[in-house]
């Protein structure tokens, strides 16, 4: 059987990929960052930090909420 390295699911990558799939769904509906901001009710820093990976999980769900984006993952072992 061969060797198969399992790699270790880290909440930073979590919150990276989320921060990908949010901004992805943020310019397909045409807003940019300063437009969305106000909607989340933060300034484009704070979406510019949550779109890489370092937004607290309260920032992500209302995110994601405003922009109907199913957040999932595990943290492995």
């Amino acid at each position: 059987m061969p060797n198969v390295r399992h790699m270790r699911t880290t909440a930073e990558d979590i919150k990276s990929r989320w921060g990908t799939a949010l901004q992805r769904k943020r310019e397909a509906t045409g807003k940019t960052q300063v437009q969305f901001a106000p909607r989340l009710g933060g300034d484009p820093q704070t979406v510019s930090r949550l779109e890489r990976g370092q937004g607290s999980l309260e920032s992500y769900v209302a995110a994601a909420q405003l922009l109907d984006v199913e957040l999932v993952g595990e943290v492995g072992e």
